[in-house]
């Protein structure tokens, strides 16, 4: 049986970042064209994860109620 272990965030953190450098290093273009670009990927990675993270805090308030609700059904019960 072959089971896939999953790498550490770590390891695929460093492995994006490696990928990435030399992605940038490769391309051919020079570091004014690809800086605005980058800056570009960063705001929109920042409205990304305010978006997940209003979404994740939204559902984890949900839950909390429902699980709360169901608490107190139990105990009318």
């Amino acid at each position: 049986m072959d089971t896939q272990i999953p790498k550490p965030t770590t390891m695929r953190i460093q492995e994006t970042r490696t990928a990435l450098v030399n992605l940038i290093n490769n391309s051919g273009l020079p570091l004014y064209v690809i800086e605005p670009m980058i800056r570009d990927l960063s705001s929109e990675c920042s409205r990304q994860l305010e978006f997940l993270t209003h979404q994740e805090t939204s559902q984890y308030h949900q839950a909390t109620m429902q699980n709360k609700n169901s608490e107190e059904k139990d105990l009318v019960d």
